[in-house]
């Protein structure tokens, strides 16, 4: 990092011992003293401190110092661990955020300017206005209304971009469908020009999120409407790339020189001249899609030759894998038997950084990625989501990642792998004894990560669920799951579905408390609502079906205050 900034043909290790450190309380000295801890003190911890470094040639960098030292039980500092982090891109980002603040303010008066004249103008007429002025009026409000929600929908999107905690639900989606959708919108809402399709045959589906797509072709239909000379339609067009869709939306009129091209996706663009620049409302969307693309593992681009000479958007969307019955790869040609599923995997981490990197590792491996910067955030997504598998880091600010994983609801039995740049034998042992499936340490291999991800997830599915042809004995109970018939003595016992459902969770548990929320959640759904006086009374009613009795029971305990399990089988 320092070489970068200091880079004057000197060695690393030169630069380094002749550079000095200015702590925060104004102190200085030689920054070869702070691996030692005489800059901190024997024993000191820092957590995120702004020091500045300069080198002897005069050159200066802020960074973020953390001190860590290392004791033997009896206090004794054996060793401490200093590390810097460059606030550089910390500062760029404060930056844009101030340019970003700039942006709304000026975007947002000319709505708000609009709809405050309309209203004064129609509710402060001297003379009563007729029913046609009242509905422009109207119109004009609605209209700014939409512009100034699709303002806040694109900010919303910016911060979670910038943040890295944009997620991206990708299932697999038919392209043509969302095109088809983004045409009726487009006929609904263009003032003037038409839109025309154009695909090949035999496309294979895409894995995607619908309604992101369909923000992006709204987006960018949006713009080539408006730059449009109008006298010929807009071209949609589909066609498939290797590994991928290239979308291309193009159009005839005004285009612009290749100098600004490479920076039209980019807040507060600026062309040559201030009557030929994008608006910034455009910034803003075409912000927008980038960042949805990227996050969906495509790039967008734009090309023209000039201005006065049209443009093209084109962006890419990654292929499903295509399989047939016997599980062979199959190529776009030819009718899909089965199209394989995308495994959703959410991580929780606080850091954008390392959350953009590895949702890019698991989009490339062939899985959904959800992403959460925050333990409500990675609550909420669990619950409507459903993942198969969690990445939780192990310091969330405010709590530990040990913390959270016990807050995380049971709504099913998936696998969770700690994510740490700590490894100490302490810290692993406390997460597996908290209930964590594997532990990885920070910085990490994609390979390594996706190994250990289908491990967890083999592993689980391989303890956790019966087979079909399973028989679950105990006692004189016996389920048979591939059937899905229960059976008492070898007398049958006939089962509402959801009676079933409860004994089916009961019997998978391995003997193991289930919670009252648990088991609401699991059979009744995870936006059930209800309390607990309906579960007693299927817990009853199945008792009964068993030949159970409460006060003794031989198959079905309650944990008073907690739950109910089922005795091991």
């Amino acid at each position: 990092m320092f070489g970068a900034f200091f880079n004057d043909g000197r060695p690393l290790e030169q630069i380094l011992r002749e550079a000095t450190l200015r702590r925060s309380d104004g102190r200085e000295m030689p920054l070869s003293e702070v691996p030692m801890g005489q800059a901190s003190g024997p024993s000191e911890t820092v957590r995120s401190e702004q020091v500045l470094v300069k080198s002897s040639g005069g050159l200066s960098v802020s960074v973020l110092m953390n001190v860590t030292p290392i004791m033997l039980d009896d206090g004794e500092v054996v060793s401490v661990v200093v590390t810097f982090q460059d606030v550089t891109r910390i500062s760029g980002t404060e930056r844009l955020r101030s340019d970003l603040l700039g942006l709304v303010s000026h975007e947002l008066r000319t709505p708000l300017t609009t709809i405050k004249g309309s209203a004064a103008t129609a509710l402060g007429s001297s003379s009563p206005l007729d029913a046609a002025e009242m509905r422009q009026f109207f119109r004009i409000i609605d209209q700014q209304a939409n512009h100034l929600r699709s303002l806040i929908r694109n900010l919303h999107d910016l911060a979670r971009i910038e943040d890295g905690t944009l997620s991206i639900s990708m299932i697999p989606c038919e392209v043509l469908e969302i095109l088809n959708l983004a045409r009726n919108t487009f006929e609904g809402v263009a003032q003037s020009g038409s839109l025309e399709i154009h695909s090949g045959p035999g496309l294979p589906q895409v894995a995607a999120d619908k309604q992101r797509v369909l923000q992006i072709l709204n987006s960018t239909l949006s713009y080539a409407s408006k730059f449009s000379s109008g006298s010929s339609p807009i071209r949609l067009g589909v066609r498939q790339h290797g590994e991928v869709l290239e979308v291309a939306i193009e159009y005839d009129g005004k285009g612009f020189p290749s100098e600004d091209l490479s920076s039209l996706f980019e807040r507060n663009t600026r062309s040559v001249s201030e009557e030929e620049r994008v608006p910034e409302t455009h910034d803003l969307d075409l912000s927008v899609c980038k960042g949805i693309v990227e996050a969906h593992g495509g790039r967008i681009w734009f090309d023209s030759v000039g201005r006065g000479q049209g443009g093209k958007f084109t962006f890419t969307l990654p292929v499903v894998e295509e399989t047939s019955e016997n599980g062979d790869q199959t190529g776009s040609e030819g009718p899909v038997e089965a199209v394989c599923d995308l495994p959703q995997v959410l991580v929780l981490d606080n850091d954008p950084q390392t959350l953009v990197y590895t949702r890019a590792v698991l989009i490339a491996a062939g899985f959904s990625a959800l992403v959460a910067g925050s333990p409500d955030e990675a609550y909420r997504l669990l619950e409507d989501e459903r993942p198969q598998a969690i990445l939780l880091d192990l310091m969330i600010p405010g709590m530990e990642g040990t913390e959270v994983i016990e807050r995380i609801p049971k709504v099913v039995d998936v696998p969770v792998i700690f994510l740490s740049d700590r490894g100490r034998e302490h810290d692993v042992e406390r997460a597996f004894e908290k209930g964590g499936d594997d532990y990885i340490v920070k910085p990490f291999l994609a390979s390594e990560l996706i190994a250990r991800i289908r491990a967890a997830i083999r592993k689980r599915e391989l303890h956790s669920q019966p087979k079909p042809s399973e028989v679950f004995n105990l006692g004189e109970v016996t389920i048979n799951y591939g059937e899905r018939s229960v059976s008492v003595g070898g007398r049958s016992v006939q089962l509402t579905a959801t009676e079933y459902k409860l004994l089916f969770e009961f019997s998978i548990s391995g003997g193991r408390v289930l919670t009252h929320d648990q088991l609401l959640r699991r059979v009744w759904g995870i936006s059930y609502e209800g309390d607990t006086r309906l579960l007693r009374a299927f817990v009853k009613s199945l008792r009964r079906k068993l030949g159970d009795d409460a006060g003794s029971p031989s198959y079905i305990f309650t944990e008073p205050g907690v739950g109910y399990r089922l005795a091991k089988a």
